[in-house]
């Protein structure tokens, strides 16, 4: 064999190999899955469950509101308060104890003022 078959062949052999190469780079990547919306975890439900518990306290030891008939429900750390009561100023004062406690991270107040 001459030098100049040798360096077709040589040649024609590294082609095919940058071929195959480039051919299985070329394949079209999987994207990863999406990360799952943060499911309800035990430990969340215990940490609603106290700070559901903390708020309702802290409304029975308060003398303005205390014996008001307000729900009180966490998910997540957000508090909703609904109910019915006497005035605006008990809606006012629910709103601002549950806002002081700790693990509430928002309070929503359905409260509404009895006709």
């Amino acid at each position: 064999m001459n030098t100049r078959t040798t360096r077709h062949l040589l040649a024609l052999g590294t082609a095919a190999l940058a071929a195959s190469l480039l051919i299985a780079c070329s394949k079209t990547p999987v994207p990863a899955p999406m990360a799952p919306a943060a499911p309800t975890t035990l430990g969340t439900q215990v940490d609603d469950t106290v700070v559901t518990s903390n708020v309702k306290t802290a409304l029975l030891a308060d003398p303005a509101i205390k014996s008001m008939d307000i729900s009180v429900v966490t998910v997540k750390g957000e508090v909703q308060l609904s109910g019915m009561v006497d005035t605006q100023g008990q809606i006012d004062q629910a709103t601002q104890v549950a806002t002081g406690i700790v693990g509430a991270s928002s309070v929503k107040n359905e409260l509404r003022v009895k006709p």
